[in-house]
């Protein structure tokens, strides 16, 4: 009966007429009683003992409104009747109605928008965060006893990071954080000079000497507004002091987890809605590390010993490029014993993905993404030129000088291909709109271009960038590996 699109769990009111709808005991009696399961009007009628003239048009008012939707018919003897249900589990009305400064709407939305984050994680999908930050501490980094761990994280990732604290000193390990937000990385730059960022210690001696291990809580969402010019100046400077301190860590063999924590707005981009890309993403965190690898095992016996790949899709795409087959590696969430030893520090979570280095300069031909997200916005339709291996051009119907401004911001070998990626992880579909999340699905192809050291390459960069491309063919030789999206089998 119910072929309407997926419920939402809240919608941002912002319309007069909307709020003006919402404001009637009647009408909000009406959206109670369907939240319960979809109805009829005269089912409505029956139960809050109003007549069911004045229910109908009620009912008409909310589906103007967008507030309901009709999500099928059906007929009672010789009569037709329409079901309903809410657009949406909550209605919020939008700070920015009453509130007409910009940045403090923009906090109070975001602030709504992690609060609905979390209930659907609590409350519908059953994840507890307090076992997500055990997974990350002793699955993924491997902490042990007595060992100097420094957790990094920003203002939307303090929950997690507190419980992963917690976590730590209950395994008796010697934790210390790193607050790094938008407010964090703006003021360095507002107090330093390009002289002293030049010269600037990512993380203090005191902190960084005899670290063992590092967890990252990323999060690429702007908690503010977009760097002034004088900032972007100087933030490349403060990007080389990062990628000074991960050079340092691959020198000391010391591992480091990087979650990806979501973001509701990160997943405006896709072909799915919002609170179901929310759920891929905490099902692809509950990661079957042996479904990983065999799916892995099978690619590889799929490839044999041919290094060659051809990229095809319908968008235009048609690259050829080889990879190191003897230094291909599964990013499965979890540092082992062995991947260190094979000089590959970092894992990251969501997981799954068979990864290979390039054969430098063996890149050639164009490349289509879907999307990237880059400052807090999606650029969608990206197009690739690589000719040895680089990127020598860039386009899109829309917002391509970002991607380009930042390779131009960039240090190191910001144009430089550092990663071929397959995604394994059967946890559900795509786009969702986030792309290191997208990268890990099963039959998703992705580029990579940015510092690949802490996953055993030789790329240096402080630039960043994922393209994942989900309808994909890949080809080795006669066989295919990918075909439109979907792993060989």
């Amino acid at each position: 009966m119910d072929d309407s699109p997926h419920l939402q769990d809240f919608i941002l009111v912002d319309g007069i007429d909307q709020i003006a709808t919402l404001a009637d005991e009647g009408r909000l009696a009406i959206l109670k009683s369907l939240a319960e399961r979809p109805k009829t009007g005269a089912e409505i009628a029956r139960e809050l003992e109003r007549p069911a003239n004045q229910v109908h048009y009620h009912l008409g008012k909310l589906l103007e409104q967008g507030l309901i939707l009709e999500v099928g018919r059906g007929r009672k003897r010789w009569k037709e009747e329409r079901y309903y249900r809410p657009a949406a589990q909550h209605f919020v009305v939008d700070p920015r109605v009453g509130c007409h400064h910009q940045e403090t709407s923009a906090s109070l939305t975001r602030s709504i928008e992690s609060a609905f984050l979390d209930w659907r994680r609590e409350e519908l999908l059953k994840i507890d965060l307090a076992e997500v930050a055990r997974r990350v501490v002793q699955d993924s980094l491997r902490a042990r006893p007595g060992e100097k761990i420094l957790v990094i994280h920003g203002t939307h990732g303090m929950d997690l990071a507190e419980l992963i604290l917690v976590e730590l000193q209950a395994l008796r390990c010697r934790s210390h954080s790193r607050l790094w937000s938008y407010s964090t990385i703006f003021g360095t730059l507002n107090r330093h000079t390009p002289e002293s960022l030049a010269e600037l210690e990512f993380i203090a001696p005191e902190v960084d000497d005899g670290l063992d291990g590092v967890i990252f809580i990323a999060s690429n969402v702007p908690e503010g507004g977009p760097p002034s010019p004088e900032q972007m100046a100087k933030l490349p400077l403060l990007l080389e002091s990062i990628s000074r301190w991960h050079h340092s860590l691959l020198a000391r063999r010391v591992r480091y987890v990087e979650f990806a924590l979501p973001a509701r707005r990160g997943f405006a981009y896709g072909t799915i809605t919002a609170e179901e890309a929310v759920s891929v993403f905490w099902q692809c965190i509950q990661v079957n590390r042996e479904e990983l690898t065999k799916r892995a095992d099978l690619l590889r016996e799929v490839m044999g010993d041919n290094p060659r790949l051809r990229f095809t899709c319908p968008k235009g795409t048609d690259l050829t490029l080889e990879v190191d087959l003897a230094r291909a590696f599964v990013l499965d969430g979890q540092v082992s014993p062995e991947d260190v030893a094979a000089g590959r520090l970092f894992e990251g979570l969501p997981a799954g993905t068979l990864n290979f280095f390039p054969i430098p300069g063996s890149a050639n031909g164009i490349y289509h993404g879907d999307y990237t997200f880059h400052g807090g916005m999606h650029v969608n339709d990206i197009t690739l030129q690589l000719n040895g291996g680089r990127i020598t051009e860039v386009s899109a119907p829309a917002r391509a000088e970002i991607i380009r401004q930042r390779m131009e911001h960039s240090a190191g070998d910001s144009n430089l291909l550092s990663g071929v990626r397959f995604g394994l992880n059967p946890a559900g579909r795509g786009p969702t709109g986030m792309p290191v999340l997208d990268a890990c699905l099963a039959g998703t192809v992705t580029l990579h271009f940015g510092n690949n050291e802490l996953q055993g390459g030789d790329v240096r960069s402080t630039f960043d960038l994922t393209l994942p491309a989900g309808r994909m063919t890949v080809e080795s030789g006669a066989r295919q590996l990918v075909t439109a999206g979907t792993l060989a089998e």
